[in-house]
């Protein structure tokens, strides 16, 4: 028997090609679009269900991708792609050899010249030629050596300043050599005594120098031994005070002279008054008592402190008080300047006028007074307040129990039978 062989065959005619597919024994194979790929791009395959045949149409002006990848994407033309032109594969990289490969595309062979470093800046001049730039590590502290870790980059080694308190600012001024300045902690504030702790920072306790009565000069003379426990110190700052007002045959230029003069023993008579007029002095410098507070004086006519501190000090700049022996005015002028002094030192002169103290069936002791008339510069003020002060007998030292508005107040907390009250307004 005759076999008889279909095959498919190609009849153009204007833009269309046409085809039929069958297999050897005639019977058509073609039953769906997807039977008809012919694998070109630029044809359109179709299925004629009815006769079973394929069909195939040109796909003019279709975007088509050339069978060699170093032409970049072309159009359709007849059932032929033709390529727009050939790939641009130049990457920018000297460091490169750029090539195209008909299959794969664009090639690049060559170096990239990184050398893992972080300490470099990596650079190409030409295929296979690299730089490396170090990079800059100087951090402009005079104190570290500068270096670099191939892994992690910068390192700065060296003198490591701080001391790990608080109450220095320190800074180095080259490798080895560190500073460490005090930071001061004045609050500005005289009646707290500054310091500063290495952990906590800056401290401001209570000095005293608010709460407490004018000292004597035997508390003076034992600051400056340095012998008990003080929260006071002569400063510079009661050096140039006492200089700005003092004439008298010891000079003052240094807390170290203001001690030499309190230490002083002899029998020069102006002595005692020069001594108590230093502790007044200091007792004014550290705000314990104020020039415009006034007094019952017992030792001359002055109402106030100024007028007492004035007085004392024109009795010991006169001559011939300046120079000893002192033997001249009525032979006890500085007598009565040491009076006048030590009177406001020791806290017992009356600030207030008709101070009456009477206890209470409670057993609390009260206490009231006539308020002053006025201050040394203002004869129609009257106090802002008072402090009450209390001792256990008439040698003290005097402590404030209380501070009050009116000029009257009770203590309900009075120790003993036998106690000592002083008053003193806040202008």
């Amino acid at each position: 028997m005759r076999r008889r062989t279909h095959v498919a065959f190609l009849i153009a005619t204007g833009m269309t090609l046409l085809a039929a597919v069958a297999d050897v024994h005639g019977q058509v194979r073609c039953v769906s679009d997807a039977d008809c790929d012919d694998g070109n791009i630029c044809t359109r395959d179709h299925c004629d269900t009815f006769d079973g045949r394929c069909y195939y149409y040109a796909d003019v002006g279709r975007p088509c991708q050339p069978e060699n990848r170093c032409y970049e994407t072309g159009t359709c033309d007849g059932a032929v792609c033709v390529p727009q032109g050939p790939f641009g594969c130049d990457d920018g990289n000297p460091c490169t050899q750029d090539g195209c490969d008909y299959t794969n595309g664009c090639t690049h062979v060559g170096e990239t010249c990184d050398d893992h470093n972080v300490c470099t800046t990596d650079a190409c001049a030409l295929p296979d030629i690299c730089s490396h730039q170090s990079i800059d590590c100087n951090d402009g502290d005079p104190c570290t050596l500068d270096g670099c870790n191939p892994s992690s980059g910068c390192t700065h080694l060296g003198t490591n300043c701080d001391d790990g308190s608080v109450c220095t600012i320190d800074s180095c001024l080259s490798p080895g050599v560190c500073a460490h300045e005090p930071y001061f902690c004045d609050d500005a504030n005289s009646c707290t005594h500054d310091d500063c702790d290495p952990v906590a920072g800056c401290t401001h306790r209570e000095s005293g120098s608010c709460t407490e009565n004018p000292k004597s000069v035997g508390y003076w003379q034992s600051v400056c031994r340095g012998n008990g426990n003080h929260t006071d110190s002569i400063t510079d700052s009661d050096a140039s005070f006492i200089h700005s007002v003092e004439c008298s045959p010891y000079f003052v230029h240094s807390p170290d002279d203001v001690c030499r003069i309190l230490l002083l023993s002899g029998d020069e008579r102006c002595l005692p008054a020069e001594q108590e007029f230093l502790a007044l002095a200091l007792n004014l410098n550290h705000g314990r008592v104020s020039l415009y507070d006034g007094i019952d004086t017992r030792c001359g006519y002055q109402v106030t402190v100024a007028g007492s501190f004035a007085d004392a000090r024109r009795v010991l700049c006169a001559r011939p008080c300046l120079v000893e022996p002192c033997f001249g005015g009525s032979g006890d002028s500085c007598a009565v300047a040491e009076c006048e002094c030590r009177e406001i030192n020791q806290g017992r002169a009356l600030h207030v006028h008709g101070l009456v103290v009477s206890r209470l069936a409670s057993g609390a002791i009260r206490l009231s007074w006539i308020p002053p008339l006025g201050d040394a510069v203002d004869l129609a003020a009257t106090p802002r307040r008072y402090r009450v002060w209390r001792a256990a007998d008439a040698s003290g030292p005097f402590i404030e129990i209380a501070e009050v508005t009116e000029p009257a107040c009770e203590d309900t907390s009075a120790p003993g039978a036998r106690l000592v009250y002083d008053v003193t307004p806040v202008w």
